[in-house]
């Protein structure tokens, strides 16, 4: 996996905008049940060519150098979700980091083939005890300063992986 260095302060407005942190809330609330729109926070536009693009993936592209954060093969990157934000494929009991899902420290760019089946798909092992509930303040507002991938609880985790695609030749592009 690529070690990236990013801005974690410069994040894509559309992820500290009032309508996702609502969303946000709602699925908070919801205990993670409630679905979580994959296009809701890609903030979607069109070039001058007339092509559908997205402010995520464009920022991630700028720090991942439009490579995949897995394989490192140069791709027209979708929108990864380091830890799954929809159930753990290894912990069936776990509802996944559905409070991470609008999270910038959570996203990542990956190629298709690392992101679809046979890849990394809702994997995320870990050595250490599992996170299973958001940090919530005493007031029973979300903590933003304990979602970060690094901050505990979540560093604690250790999460540990080796991840190859289905179609792994060896080499990169």
């Amino acid at each position: 996996m690529r070690f990236v260095t990013r801005d974690l302060n410069n994040k894509p407005a559309i992820l500290e905008d009032r309508r996702t942190l609502d969303k946000l809330e709602g699925i908070i609330k919801g205990g993670g049940t409630i679905s979580i729109p994959a296009g809701f926070y890609q903030d979607a536009y069109y070039d001058s060519g007339g092509r559908r693009q997205m402010r995520v993936r464009d920022k991630l592209n700028h720090y991942y150098l439009h490579k995949c954060a897995y394989c490192e093969r140069h791709c027209k990157a979708e929108i990864e979700h380091y830890r799954p934000k929809a159930g753990i494929s290894e912990d069936g009991t776990h509802p996944g980091y559905y409070w991470l899902c609008y999270e910038w420290s959570n996203l990542l760019p990956s190629c298709h083939e690392c992101n679809a089946s046979g890849g990394k798909m809702n994997q995320f092992p870990v050595r250490g005890p599992r996170v299973t509930t958001p940090p919530l303040q005493v007031s029973g507002v979300l903590d933003p300063s304990q979602m970060l991938a690094h901050s505990s609880p979540l560093i604690n985790e250790q999460p540990f992986f080796i991840m190859l695609p289905k179609n792994w030749t060896g080499r990169i592009t």
